[in-house]
């Protein structure tokens, strides 16, 4: 029976390292490239850019959008169609002044950046299509350097009114006497005293607020004690719900877990 079992899983690594390989996708180097750095088209020549990389001064995601523009000229003999311009980011937005472009005539492209939701250092790229073409005409780039904002309400996920929290669920040990906490964050424009109904809530359970009181835009904790010695109903989940939210019990409930 063992040398069975033995035969039967080398089986199975044997398929396993067979099957492997062929889940895996070797990209190339030259791959990459033509994504993030395309060849330009034929008529690259055509196009005279001021300048094609801006190093903006370094912004919080708390900033407003900034803008940015390269202008450029028609060195052909033949009118120019911007027929499209793609970035590598949806933070970037770039539009032209103006579809064609004469011979000799000058066009800008403005480039919007908004760096809400996108800290950290990048160089974004934006290509510029003429007449169609399938390659770009022009690759411009542009490098940001964003720090975190001030609003951290993306910490917290849960959406509950007047408050967010990082999550709506709370576990108690079954066993032993517990204080577990809960973080949230003040959202509305006005200080918060956390309440809850008090009467849908068993005597093995308490709740507090620290503190009482959270200002906006201030952070505070919800404390439950549990004590298991005084659960008389005994079940495996409680509902807490909080008071003043402006939504229904359904939305404002918090879930406690007897493990």
């Amino acid at each position: 029976m063992k040398e069975r079992r033995l035969i039967l899983l080398l089986c199975v690594l044997t398929l396993w390292q067979i099957a492997l390989p062929a889940q895996i996708r070797i990209v190339s180097r030259e791959k990459l490239d033509s994504v993030s750095n395309p060849k330009l088209a034929p008529d690259s020549n055509a196009l005279e850019f001021d300048r094609v990389h801006i190093a903006a001064e370094p912004m919080t995601e708390d900033d407003a959008p900034e803008s940015f523009t390269y202008t450029f000229r028609n060195l052909s003999r033949n009118s120019l169609t911007v027929s499209r311009i793609v970035s590598t980011c949806s933070c970037v937005q770039a539009t032209c002044d103006r579809k064609a472009v004469a011979p000799g005539e000058y066009a800008t492209v403005k480039v919007v950046y908004d760096p809400k939701g996108h800290p950290g250092s990048f160089e974004r790229r934006i290509f510029v299509y003429t007449d169609g073409n399938i390659q770009p005409s022009a690759t411009l780039r542009l490098s940001v350097k964003v720090s975190s904002g001030a609003d951290k309400s993306g910490e917290f996920p849960v959406d509950m009114g007047k408050i967010r929290l990082r999550s709506k669920e709370i576990k108690v040990s079954a066993r032993n006497r517990s204080v577990q906490t809960l973080v949230y964050m003040n959202v509305s424009d006005a200080p918060v005293t956390l309440r809850c109904e008090d009467m849908l809530l068993p005597g093995s359970l308490q709740f507090r607020s620290e503190p009482e009181t959270v200002g906006k835009g201030e952070e505070g904790q919800i404390v439950i004690t549990y004590d298991p010695t005084a659960d008389v109903k005994r079940r495996k989940e409680y509902l807490l719900v909080l008071k003043d939210m402006g939504l229904p019990p359904s939305q404002s409930s918090i879930k406690i877990k007897v493990e």
